[in-house]
């Protein structure tokens, strides 16, 4: 009885991770990539969507499984069996979730650290936001637009102010959000 419960598990593990896999490469949720951190931020969505798939499943799983195998069976009204606490389950369950989040904390500083790291001599770009624009000045070119023009496979440096409002920069397809 042991060793299939165990092969069982073991094949509800298979499932699980064959799943966030194929979620996370199969998975086309995101606008192309306009930019070199892009990349990293939309691989780093990936192992997240990953990741997420497996546990949802998992708990999801766990659900219909608790509902099926506990059900009460017609006829029977007494209280169910009293159970006490189990130290290594929770210790487990405590650990593994806790790693979990530690992992993915430490993987997204990586990816921030890399996309902030700014390009060799990048053209520098003033964003100033007002309340219903946003005006571009290119200080190396001695001009101002009220459109966003870019070089492609150019570094940039965005400085951005504001000077009414508050005021949110966001280009999708750069994946990047101020």
């Amino acid at each position: 009885m042991r060793e299939r419960n165990l092969f069982l598990g073991a094949l509800v593990a298979i499932g699980l991770v064959t799943a966030g896999v194929v979620v996370a490469t199969q998975a086309d949720l995101l606008l192309p990539p306009a930019s070199t951190r892009a990349v990293l931020v939309d691989q780093l969505f990936r192992v997240l969507l990953g990741i997420s798939t497996v546990i949802f499943l998992l708990v999801e799983g766990a659900l219909v499984y608790a509902i099926v195998r506990f059900r009460r069976r017609a006829g029977d009204d007494a209280d169910g069996p009293p159970i006490h606490g189990n130290a290594s389950l929770e210790i487990l369950w405590t650990l593994i979730p806790a790693a979990v989040v530690v992992i993915i904390g430490v993987y997204s500083f990586q990816v921030l650290q890399a996309v902030e790291v700014p390009g060799n001599r990048p053209m520098v770009v003033e964003v100033v936001g007002r309340q219903f624009a946003w005006e571009f000045r290119y200080p190396a070119q001695n001009l101002t637009s009220s459109e966003l023009h870019l070089p492609v496979d150019e570094p940039v440096l965005f400085q951005i102010t504001s000077e009414e409002v508050i005021h949110s920069f966001w280009i999708p397809d750069f994946r990047a959000k101020r």
